[in-house]
């Protein structure tokens, strides 16, 4: 459901906005660097080929033997990789969250 989302701001922003930039993050990742977060589109303005990528993986089954994540070392990689791209540019910024609304329920 959040790739959904995240499918169809990113196309919305295609038409309306090409010129802004875009990243995109899944955090509860266990394959990543850190063990959570991992950046799969860097800070860029986006193509088609990230609506293709976007697509194909609301299709496939992502494992995980973390529940759910650290949600807040993921903001935090989010503002870190911000920062270190845009630098004193005076540039307006917005991150986006999307998330299916769930975690762990078999407590």
């Amino acid at each position: 459901m959040a790739l959904n989302c995240f499918s169809l701001t990113l196309q919305q922003k295609l038409v309306n906005n090409p010129t802004h930039e875009f990243s995109f993050s899944i955090f509860g990742d266990n394959d990543s660097d850190d063990g959570n977060n991992a950046l799969l589109y860097p800070l860029q303005k986006p193509t088609l080929d990230l609506v293709r990528k976007i697509k194909q993986m609301s299709a496939a089954r992502m494992d995980s033997n973390q529940p759910g994540g650290d949600i807040f070392s993921a903001i935090e990689h989010i503002i870190l990789c911000s920062r270190e791209h845009i630098g004193k540019k005076n540039y307006v910024k917005r991150a986006f969250l999307f998330t299916c609304g769930h975690g762990k329920t078999d407590y």
